[in-house]
């Protein structure tokens, strides 16, 4: 097979070593600069053998020996470059992989500083929300112990977030029936089923958790309230007199 011309190749491999580099450009080069190898090697070979040939002399064997020293210069120099280029893929590899991993940084640093700002600006919400979530756990065991001993009198109070909106539904889904160490909706003794499903049991557990929502998603439940004197009893601690 022909190989480049060595004045193009030699150049090639130079270019190899610049700043702008890739590894694979090098890559494919090491291959055309390995095969130029073979060929340089046999073909100094074959100067050798007829520069030390007895019948030489003169004009031809000065020749000879010349096409031998370059022959021989020429593989020396390859292999050379062969060993060269092998050390710098490697070295241009690690190099790219750097640069991914550096842009990888910023980005991700990038986000973070984002996030954290966005937090920052979100720490009252987000601290009352954190309130909220641990009033509406504690409202839902007090619906959950009156559920299991007064529902056949005063009616079935469901649980607070039965009528939130899907957004806020599926966040707490998300956030409460994960593993079974977690929170959930659901009684602990009964299977966890999925949203939208409908599930008759004789569980008689008083976790307020044990009521899920109904075949038909939001489940209508008429409740009646006994109030006080004072204008209605919240378990909740106040939140509201009335309850959808």
């Amino acid at each position: 097979m022909t190989t480049k011309p060595a004045e193009e190749l030699d150049g090639r491999i130079a270019a190899a070593f610049s700043d702008d580099a890739k590894s694979g450009d090098a890559a494919r080069l090491l291959a055309e600069v390995k095969e130029a190898t073979s060929a340089a090697e046999l073909a100094a070979e074959t100067a050798r053998k007829h520069a030390l040939d007895p019948l030489l002399s003169g004009d031809d064997l000065k020749l000879a020996r010349r096409e031998m020293d370059d022959a021989a210069f020429k593989q020396d120099r390859l292999q050379e470059a062969s060993a060269k280029l092998t050390e710098r893929v490697e070295a241009l590899k690690a190099l790219e992989a750097d640069d991914r991993m550096w842009e990888e940084h910023e980005r991700v640093l990038v986000e973070r500083d984002q996030l954290a700002e966005a937090m920052e600006r979100m720490a009252n919400p987000i601290v009352q929300i954190a309130h909220t979530v641990r009033r509406i756990e504690i409202c839902d065991r007090e619906i959950g112990r009156l559920n299991a001993t007064s529902t056949a009198r005063f009616g079935h109070i469901p649980i607070v977030l039965s009528g939130a909106a899907p957004p806020i539904a599926a966040c707490f889904r998300t956030r409460w029936s994960g593993t079974p160490s977690s929170r959930s909706l659901h009684c602990r003794r009964c299977r966890l089923l999925p949203a939208g499903q409908a599930r008759r049991t004789n569980c008689t557990s008083s976790d307020p958790r044990h009521f899920s929502r109904g075949r038909t998603g939001r489940e209508q439940s008429t409740v009646i309230w006994r109030r006080s004197k004072s204008n209605g009893c919240d378990p909740c601690g106040g939140l509201a007199n009335g309850r959808r």
